[in-house]
């Protein structure tokens, strides 16, 4: 904590307004969609959070809403992020390995690693991780005009 000390000037309307400026930093603030800060609210999640998610939905508790319970309040992309970067470099890795492992008894075969596979990888995964969540999200959205019945999620809750 620190204090400032103005001279000069009316004081007054200077504590009144950093007292306004306190009192309105708690509420969210919208940034656009261009900028860092609109997507800087999306990884704010720490380690234990993302572990108990993956926990939540590899064991789920029967009669407890996964989305209500483990999303609802802190929707994020850190886990969906860093989980498709690891299959990404994993099926990288086991691809160059299987290849290696193929050709190495081959006579007069030198190995050279495939780095192509990397991009394929994650052209594949990363676009699967967006377009059945996006697809899966626009069939609620439709489902939800014909029926009002069904709950609405929002596509980050989705992916």
């Amino acid at each position: 904590q620190h204090a400032t000390l103005h001279v000069g000037g009316d004081s007054e309307e200077e504590e009144e307004e950093t007292d306004q400026t306190e009192l309105l930093a708690s509420q969210k603030k919208t940034s656009s969609f261009w900028t860092f800060q609109y997507y800087q609210d999306f990884f704010d999640i720490d380690t234990y959070q993302v572990l108990d998610r993956i926990r939540g939905a590899v064991l789920p508790i029967p009669g407890r809403n996964f989305v209500r319970h483990h999303l609802r309040n802190n929707p994020d992309l850190y886990g969906p992020f860093w989980i498709c970067a690891t299959l990404v470099i994993t099926v990288t890795i086991m691809g160059n390995l299987g290849t290696f492992i193929q050709l190495h008894n081959q006579k007069g075969h030198k190995y050279s690693p495939q780095f192509h596979k990397l991009s394929v990888a994650a052209v594949a995964i990363y676009c699967y991780a967006w377009i059945v969540p996006l697809c899966l999200w626009g069939f609620l959205q439709w489902r939800k005009g014909v029926s009002p019945n069904v709950g609405s999620y929002s596509f980050i809750e989705t992916v």
